[in-house]
């Protein structure tokens, strides 16, 4: 159903708040890869490196990691430039 979903989308974009490696994201390239699906598309993670970022809330630490809305908004109209 995930793949039947999928290709109906030429662009897609996967946010994964983990680092690529530590999310899902592997697990959708793999899908993608095993049955010849490949579409335009962008990751959006945190970065792959050990960060020792403090806030007190979970928006601050997003807009550290450059995860939040506006960031997002910037990477998504960039990604369909």
């Amino acid at each position: 159903m995930f793949l039947n979903t999928c290709q109906k989308y030429k662009n897609i974009i996967i946010y994964d708040e983990n680092t690529f490696f530590g999310g899902i994201t592997p697990i959708i390239q793999s899908i993608f890869y095993e049955y010849k699906y490949s579409p335009k598309f962008k990751v959006i993670c945190s970065p792959e490196k050990q960060l020792f970022k403090y806030a007190k809330s979970r928006n601050e630490i997003l807009k550290l990691l450059k995860l939040d809305k506006l960031s997002l908004k910037k990477q998504i109209y960039n990604f369909f430039i």
